[in-house]
């Protein structure tokens, strides 16, 4: 029946027949909704952390117009756009080899500036950090997130909190965005008194996460 049809569709990642209004994909956890507004007309917040965490990842020859795009989405949310926004303009000279190895500096080598949720969270509590990781494996398995090239010990990555966040819904992602924002504030912190060009990256994720 053609109106049956009409309620599904196939995800582009896996060919898996789902519901035309579903943000992601169960079945591969692929991020489907593409535009700044949902069909219902509330704002698509699922698509900034999607995007934010593929920032977060080592930037390649796409990185800027990832950047763009960005800001483009955030465009009706002044306080957003023009935190991206200072983002770019710090990065706007870099090659993208300049930018890797500014990237690699800041989040390989400076502890301060780890992605490292847990250890951002509980620095000198070895076991509640364990306790987070175990956690967050577990919810990045119920939304099929993919934890790879991590590790499975660093299921608390950041990147990957932002993509579970997306999967969840509204009131379950307030809850675990306030667990997650402290570690987040630390960075952005650590990053401010540094220099450091990620600060406005992180200053973003911040923005976001902080309840309005």
């Amino acid at each position: 029946m053609k109106w049956i049809d009409r309620l599904f569709r196939f995800c582009p990642e896996c060919e898996t027949r789902i519901s035309h209004k579903a943000r992601y994909c169960e079945h591969c956890g692929a991020w489907l909704a593409k535009s700044a507004w949902l069909p219902e007309g509330s704002f698509n917040w699922g698509l900034v952390s999607e995007i934010l965490a593929d920032l977060l990842t080592e930037p390649t020859v796409e990185y800027p117009t990832k950047v763009q795009a960005c800001r483009a989405v955030l465009q009706s949310t002044r306080k957003g756009a023009g935190l991206i926004a200072g983002f770019e303009d710090r990065i706007r000279s870099l090659s993208t080899e300049e930018l890797r190895k500014v990237y690699r500096d800041t989040f390989d080598l400076t502890p301060s500036f780890s992605l490292e949720v847990g250890k951002q969270l509980y620095p000198t509590d070895e076991d509640e950090r364990d306790k987070f990781v175990a956690w967050m494996r577990q919810e990045l398995r119920s939304k099929n997130v993919k934890i790879t090239p991590y590790s499975p010990d660093s299921a608390d990555n950041l990147i990957l909190c932002l993509r579970a966040i997306a999967r969840m819904n509204s009131a379950r992602a307030e809850d675990f965005a306030s667990a997650v924002l402290p570690a987040v504030s630390k960075i952005a912190a650590a990053m401010r008194a540094a220099n450091n060009p990620f600060e406005n990256l992180l200053t973003t994720v911040e923005w976001m996460l902080t309840p309005s």
